[in-house]
């Protein structure tokens, strides 16, 4: 049991006239919390704390600490991932002093030389050029349509660099706004823009390559523009593939990683339903020319004309038709008048090409 004694009234009103001169909590160690600190008991709170600052441009925050360091950095990793818009910012450090009861977070420039207003302009021509793409995209287009719009025209005005300029080129700024990237920069823009079309769209990445899934119609399926666009430095070639348009796991997997990894959502992508060849009707279960003059005479103009099928017996024997020259003349009648066709084959993917040179090309 705790006895408490009663203070004789001098010693009480001593205590009082010292306590005037003294400094209880600066001889204790004791700091009050300053009221910008924010409280995060969730990874979801801590999430939205980290978002609205980055999105104020705001590059110091005062977070409780009941996150760890490894928290704060895997949750602003996340945000990072999740929003394209803040390609220019960087986790930096987390400090502690041992006698706060907070965690004073610091976000950088990807290039700490960059400026505040730089930042902003830069941010703001990223913006700009995505507008320009949306506006572009037809009004009557499907939602299928306006995804494949911003595929096709990513891929046919981006250059792949394969050395970096500064620490923005992988990024969305160096693929909207220099249309010179590599890899994640492909990746963001993409992400950027289904965003601001109102889509769910994610990033993955493993083993130093990232793309994207993206939600239509209640399903996910990938996407990989890097990969999807065939142009490299001092290359003339401009010829855009779709493989890894809309594809599921079972066509995507052989080229991609599909593991969790450190990422923080892998769908699963089990549908070919919103597949390019799919509704492009070039998915084809058996050699049939009258099919495939069908999907020619869709693509009248283009120079190259992907065709899959779905399955290896199907490939086989559209192969040994085209071999025997079967259905070249029925060809012939739905291309230009004076062009020529030839073929190319991908076994492991089951596809055949057929490439169109016209006069002049």
């Amino acid at each position: 049991m705790k006895v408490f004694k009663m203070m004789s009234p001098a010693l009480l009103l001593l205590l009082c006239s010292c306590a005037e001169n003294y400094d209880y909590k600066e001889y204790y160690g004791i700091r009050e919390q300053p009221s910008n600190v924010e409280y995060a008991d969730s990874e979801e709170k801590l999430y939205n704390i980290i978002y609205q600052n980055i999105a104020e441009f705001q590059m110091q925050m005062l977070i409780s600490d009941n996150n760890s360091a490894k928290t704060i950095f895997d949750v602003c990793e996340r945000v990072l991932d999740d929003n394209p818009e803040f390609f220019w910012a960087s986790s930096s450090s987390v400090a502690h002093s041992g006698n706060a009861n907070y965690n004073e977070f610091q976000i950088s420039a990807r290039d700490i030389n960059t400026s505040l207003d730089d930042i902003k302009k830069m941010c703001e021509k990223v913006s700009v050029a995505a507008d320009n793409i949306i506006n572009d995209i037809p009004d009557d287009a499907s939602d299928w349509e306006k995804i494949l719009f911003v595929h096709d025209t990513i891929v046919n005005n981006t250059h792949y660099q394969l050395d970096d300029t500064d620490k923005y080129t992988n990024t969305v700024y160096g693929c909207l706004v220099r249309k010179s990237t590599q890899t994640n920069g492909y990746t963001q823009a993409f992400q950027y823009i289904m965003k601001r079309l109102g889509f769910e769209c994610g990033k993955v990445a493993n083993d130093g390559h990232s793309w994207n899934y993206v939600r239509l119609d209640g399903k996910y399926y990938w996407v990989d523009t890097a990969w999807d666009d065939p142009v490299y430095e001092d290359s003339s070639i401009n010829s855009i593939t779709h493989y890894f348009f809309m594809a599921d796991n079972e066509h995507f997997k052989l080229e991609h990683n599909l593991e969790k990894g450190n990422n923080f959502f892998v769908p699963k992508c089990d549908s070919i339903d919103k597949y390019y060849y799919t509704v492009d009707g070039s998915y084809l279960k058996s050699f049939d020319i009258n099919a495939i003059t069908d999907v020619m005479r869709r693509h009248t103009g283009e120079k190259r004309i992907e065709l899959m099928f779905a399955d290896d017996e199907a490939y086989k024997n559209a192969k040994e038709s085209m071999e025997n020259s079967c259905g070249v003349n029925e060809m012939y009648e739905v291309i230009p008048e004076g062009s020529m066709i030839s073929y190319s084959y991908n076994d492991e993917k089951r596809m055949l090409n057929i490439l169109v040179k016209q006069n002049g090309d």
